[in-house]
C-alpha cells in the first residue's frame, strides 16, 4: 500500500487523499501553496546534466494546492438541519424563555427578517408554550 497525502484547498478545507506520485506532480509544477505535517516523503529523481545533482522532492503529509481545481464548490448548498441536531446544538434550551425542556417539548421555529420578508434568518428552538403565546401576538 502506498502512502497517501491529504490534499487541501488554499483555504485549508480537505479536498481528497492523493498518492505520492500525484503530490510530486504538484510540487514539480509549483502548485503547492503551503505544506504541514509531521511525515515527509522523499522522492529522488534523475541527475541533472548541467549541475550533476540528483533531483529531490520532499513531500509533506498535508499539502495545500493552488488552482481552480482545488476550490471548494457548492457554497450555495445548505446542509440539512434536523430537529435532533438543532435541539442538541442549543442544549435543549428554548430561545425565548432560556429554560431547558425535554426533547418532545421543543420545536423548531423559523425567524424571518422584517427588512427582507420571506428570507429565513435563523432557526431556533421554542417550547410549545412559548410558540402558542407568540402566535397570539
Amino acid at each position: 500500500m502506498s502512502p497517501h497525502i491529504l490534499a487541501l484547498d488554499i483555504a485549508g478545507a480537505p479536498h481528497r487523499w492523493i498518492n505520492v506520485r500525484d503530490a510530486a506532480h504538484y510540487y514539480a509544477t509549483d502548485m503547492i501553496a503551503w505544506a504541514v505535517g509531521q511525515n515527509e516523503f522523499v522522492l529522488r529523481g534523475g541527475t541533472q546534466r548541467a549541475t550533476g545533482l540528483q533531483s529531490v522532492i520532499r513531500a509533506s503529509s498535508i499539502i495545500a494546492i493552488k488552482g481552480k481545481d482545488f476550490i471548494v464548490r457548492h457554497f450555495d448548498h445548505e446542509p440539512t438541519l434536523t430537529k435532533e441536531m438543532l435541539i442538541a446544538r442549543d442544549r435543549y434550551m428554548c430561545a425565548y424563555c432560556a429554560q431547558r425542556f425535554r426533547f418532545d417539548q421543543l420545536d423548531m421555529e423559523h425567524i424571518k427578517d422584517v427588512i427582507l420578508p420571506g428570507e429565513m434568518k435563523e432557526i431556533l428552538n421554542a417550547s410549545w408554550r412559548q410558540r402558542r403565546s407568540r402566535r397570539r401576538t
